[in-house]
């Protein structure tokens, strides 16, 4: 994480002496699908993951160097959701049966996200990459079970965890200072949800697997975008830069 953000703001400091430079302020919104990464789960033919999708929205405060470089921190406040399909096995009514019974059971996790990204952003011919840190504060966290009855307790999960996305898009329409641009982001958490108590009670699926793997967060968002430049930072005659504004 350090190195990314170290490389990122060497990209700052180098293309800080380029031509002109500008502000822009964005809003943006989309619709997405989380899934909650878990070795154990996958293993486990007992446990499917089932697509729920949320909605999200935030903005951002962007620095561009020129028309292709630009350094941008994106507010993002959304919502995660996972489902589960299981089977949960039941006693056996004979004891020399061949196979264990089982019964058929759902259960949900969501929580709050407010996401903090350090992007860096690089435009050309009208389209756009994007990549950098995230920080994402987790809050509301919640698990619901048709089966097991237990309060859920919110320090199961960490208050906060570290991540990386990953995006792309293009230009769609606006003028010479207003744009909407239009595109896709992947999310990938590096730091387990789970929390030192939620690892007693065997979070997220309270079934208890040989070893303990983390659970880790990603995400697949459609996002759109509204960006308006707002200011420009140009040299003056004496040498130094000044702020100019629409």
């Amino acid at each position: 994480m350090r190195k990314i953000s170290s490389v990122i703001f060497l990209l700052f400091v180098v293309n800080i002496s380029f031509a002109q430079s500008w502000l822009d302020i964005g809003l943006k919104g989309g619709y997405g699908y989380g899934i909650l990464n878990n070795a154990n789960i996958w293993d486990d033919t007992k446990y499917n993951h089932r697509l729920n999708g949320s909605g999200f929205f935030g903005g951002k405060l962007g620095l561009n160097f020129n028309e292709n470089h630009e350094i941008t921190v994106d507010f993002i406040y959304g919502n995660f959701k996972q489902g589960f399909q299981y089977d949960l096995d039941l006693p056996k009514l004979d004891s020399n049966a061949t196979f264990t019974p089982t019964e058929e059971h759902n259960s949900e996790i969501t929580f709050t996200t407010m996401d903090i990204i350090l992007m860096y952003r690089h435009n050309k011919d009208g389209r756009y990459v994007e990549i950098g840190p995230r920080i994402s504060l987790i809050s509301n966290s919640k698990r619901t079970d048709d089966y097991y009855t237990e309060e859920f307790n919110q320090n199961y999960f960490n208050s906060y965890i570290y991540g990386m996305t990953f995006g792309f898009g293009a230009y769609m329409m606006g003028t010479e200072n207003f744009g909407i641009t239009a595109g896709a982001r992947l999310g990938f958490g590096f730091s387990d949800l789970i929390s030192e108590e939620g690892k007693t009670i065997n979070m997220p699926t309270l079934k208890a697997y040989d070893t303990y793997k983390g659970t880790f967060p990603v995400t697949l968002q459609l996002v759109f975008e509204a960006n308006l430049d707002f200011a420009y930072l140009a040299k003056a005659q004496c040498g130094r830069r000044k702020l100019l504004t629409f």
